[in-house]
């Protein structure tokens, strides 16, 4: 009897130690060490178009007392048609409708001691059926924006580096070859420069695929083995968590979880490249903003996978003045 009542109890003893090791482990946000701060922010153009030197100055002020060190405006260049229509850049060699807003944001980062990164081409054609045709016009009017904000920035300090506009996402059609044509294209300019910049970009889990985690993993690697990223290159997937009125569940949490596993064990597998995540944290035409809460949880399950830095949006669009 005292030989069986030994047994059990060392049993028992296995079994809950057992399930720690298993709670733990399979639980990544929980015991995720140190949690990194947010400190990059997104701004699309349509917002700050016109804004005046002090209005960026006050806008700035809002983001570094929030602890924020750098702004990415989304995009600098309008493409339609196959030609760029419009600039957020002042270069009187491209012929088209153009506003000063790069150069204000620029003058507004030096007074106020933030950085920013400057993205590249906006165009809605992105979304439709990628081809070569597009993929060499893309390439060619990327150079022309690139080589024009890098004259004019690359003696700034304020400016640190470019952003990949084009969303990149989960996707099961290939389309990843094409993508890496793109970056490849783009990197290989950059390398011709004078001084360093590291390309940035934050692609997204896409619902309507809706891959598993394997298959995700299976195209960032196909995408990963293609590119050649330096090491100063920035992936910052975002990370699934969609707008403010979806709660922290662990339906949701599972989801997450998946698409990073996925997206920063191929980057650390197949690339140079750093590992970012980019915390989603919009609000939709709901109007509901995503709790303070639901952020912290964020931040955390995001740090529990090696990020070497947390970006979001969008503390600019949402909660600046909330």
């Amino acid at each position: 009897m005292k030989v069986i009542k030994r047994t059990l109890i060392i049993s028992f003893i296995i079994t809950l130690l057992l399930s720690v090791i298993s709670f733990f482990g399979c639980n990544k946000d929980i015991d995720a060490g140190k949690v990194l701060p947010i400190a990059e922010d997104f701004i699309q153009p349509w917002l700050c178009e016109d804004w005046s030197v002090e209005q960026w100055e006050s806008h700035l002020n809002k983001l570094k007392d929030a602890g924020y060190t750098t702004i990415i405006l989304q995009s600098s260049a309008d493409v339609q048609d196959g030609a760029i229509v419009k600039t957020y850049f002042i270069d009187e060699n491209i012929d088209c409708e153009q506003s000063p807003t790069v150069e204000r944001l620029i003058e507004a980062c030096e007074r106020v001691g933030l950085k920013t990164r400057i993205g590249l081409l906006n165009d809605d054609a992105w979304w439709d059926e990628i081809t070569d045709k597009k993929v060499n016009n893309w390439n060619e009017l990327g150079a022309v924006v690139s080589n024009s904000l890098f004259e004019k920035l690359s003696a700034n300090a304020a400016f640190v580096g470019l952003y990949w506009s084009f969303e990149f996402y989960t996707q099961n059609k290939g389309y990843e070859t094409y993508w890496a044509r793109l970056i490849n294209a783009q990197i290989e300019l950059m390398n011709g420069y004078e001084k360093e910049f590291p390309l940035l970009f934050s692609p997204y889990y896409s619902a309507y695929y809706g891959l598993s985690k394997k298959e995700c993993k299976r195209m960032w690697t196909t995408f990963f083995r293609l590119c050649k990223f330096r090491t100063f290159d920035i992936f910052a997937p975002q990370d699934g968590y969609g707008s403010g009125k979806v709660k922290a569940t662990a339906k949701i949490d599972k989801k997450v979880k998946a698409h990073l596993e996925a997206a920063s064990t191929a980057c650390a597998e197949n690339s140079n490249a750093q590992f970012f995540v980019n915390i989603e944290m919009f609000t939709n035409i709901d109007g509901v903003y995503a709790s303070n809460e639901r952020i912290e949880h964020q931040k955390k399950i995001a740090s529990s996978y090696n990020a070497k830095g947390l970006i979001s949006f969008s503390y600019s669009h949402y909660f600046c003045n909330k």
